[in-house]
């Protein structure tokens, strides 16, 4: 068999009709394979051309992105120069409003100041000339006062006569004459100052009450209503020794009380004055020295020193009649009586000067120290120049006599003088300034403050 399919085979091989067939088939399998070649080509040239476009699409649309990017990036780019640029212009012209702020702040500033340079200047040129006028017043006062001194001590030693003399014949014949109108004329002045305290509303009260009753009696009876007067002051004067000895600010109660009497009835306080001369001759101020011939007795009866009284109690309650004075004349702005009163106390000579003159100047000072220098200015310096040295030496003699009592009154006068001076030169006329003095505001409202009192003064 195997032999048969071999010559069956070598029969197709040489057979002609199958050689056609083979070559046909091969050409067929030829164009097959050319076929499918050219196939697999087209395929392969699509793939590379589809791989192409892709890559294509991908690098335009890379390019595309990064065309994007880049525009956004000049955008960015744009905007913040434009940021940038008007940031520029905002600053500029914050700056220069800026500027023009300052320049006009600068503009204002000079012309504030060159209008307050000005109005210093102004300022500074009338307080010159009320210092000149202030000081020619002054001056013209001071002056006035020291021609009147002297003549003063002589008025007043004439007072005290007429008192006297009113004593021993007007005022016994009326209270012999008239018990009653005596008693009632007494009463109603007695009465109220017994009522004075520190309170204002008190002294008010007593004020017009006294004022009330004066002008009653001088409707009724001359002599009643000068009766009345004598009364007022001797009643006064006996609580200065008192109460004013011992509290020293009551002087301003007692003061104020007679001040706005008396200014409703000048003609009586010729009254009040003899009676305060008489008590205290320290007021005129008349050192009542010892006469020749006279003895001790009657020369401490008209110092008005009792018997018994110790020298430091003589010399407060003088000390007292003298704060009461020195605040009665504040009160009325007699301040030449007070210009006068230190005249004649410092120009007296050194060897009549006693151991009372501390004790004096303190109270003086004390009370009428801070109308003074606004008053007089630098012509009340003087003497104030005058009492720190001059003064000073002649009181540290004295103390010397007897230190345990004038002692005291030099301590209290010169602490007063240090700390009334501004600088540790106390020989500068203008280096002192006062305090309201203790007790003045105790005043009647009838009376004005320290200002309007300087002012209706002229001072």
């Amino acid at each position: 068999g195997r032999t048969a399919r071999a010559a069956a085979r070598e029969r197709r091989v040489t057979s002609p009709e199958r050689g056609v067939t083979r070559t046909l088939r091969a050409n067929l399998e030829s164009m097959i394979a050319e076929a499918n070649s050219t196939e697999e080509s087209v395929r392969q040239e699509n793939e590379r051309y589809c791989r192409d476009s892709q890559r294509a699409a991908t690098r335009i649309t890379e390019q595309r992105r990064q065309a994007e990017r880049r525009s956004q990036e000049e955008r960015r780019a744009a905007e913040q120069k434009r940021k940038e640029d008007e940031d520029a212009r905002a600053r500029e012209e914050a700056e220069r409003k800026r500027k023009e702020e300052e320049e006009a702040r600068r503009r204002q500033e000079e012309a504030a100041k060159k209008s307050e340079e000005e109005r210093q200047t102004q300022e500074r040129e009338r307080q010159t000339k009320e210092r000149e006028d202030a000081n020619r017043q002054a001056l013209e006062r001071s002056r006035h006062a020291a021609r009147t001194a002297y003549k003063y001590v002589i008025d007043a030693r004439e007072l005290v006569k007429k008192l006297e003399k009113f004593e021993e014949e007007d005022v016994k014949s009326f209270e012999q004459a008239d018990p009653s109108s005596k008693r009632d004329a007494r009463r109603k002045v007695s009465t109220p100052i017994n009522t004075i305290s520190g309170v204002t509303s008190q002294v008010e009260g007593a004020i017009n009450s006294i004022n009330i009753a004066m002008a009653q009696f001088k409707r009724e009876n001359q002599m009643k209503y000068l009766f009345a007067a004598y009364r007022m002051g001797e009643h006064v004067f006996s609580v200065t020794e008192s109460q004013v000895k011992v509290q020293t600010k009551m002087a301003w109660a007692y003061g104020a009380t007679m001040a706005e009497v008396i200014k409703r009835n000048m003609e009586a306080e010729w009254l009040l004055l003899g009676q305060w001369f008489k008590l205290c001759p320290y007021c005129v101020p008349d050192y009542a020295a010892q006469r020749e011939g006279e003895s001790d007795e009657a020369w401490n009866k008209r110092r008005n020193w009792n018997p018994g009284e110790s020298e430091e109690s003589f010399m407060l309650k003088q000390s007292a009649y003298i704060r009461v004075y020195f605040a009665y004349l504040v009160q009325l702005q007699a301040y030449d009586r007070i210009w006068a009163w230190f005249a004649r106390v410092l120009n007296k000579p050194r060897q009549a000067q006693t151991r009372i003159l501390p004790a004096l100047l303190f109270a003086a000072l004390e009370v009428s120290g801070f109308f003074l220098w606004g008053m007089f200015k630098e012509h009340f310096g003087k003497i104030l120049v005058i009492i720190n040295t001059h003064i000073k030496n002649i009181c540290e003699e004295k103390e010397r006599t007897r230190a345990e009592v004038i002692g005291p009154f030099n301590k209290k006068l010169f602490y007063f003088m240090d700390k009334a001076a501004q600088r540790p030169n106390k020989t500068d006329p203008m280096n002192w300034r006062f305090e309201i003095p203790e007790g003045f505001q105790m005043k009647s409202t009838a009376s004005h403050d320290v200002e309007e009192m300087f002012r209706a003064s002229g001072g």
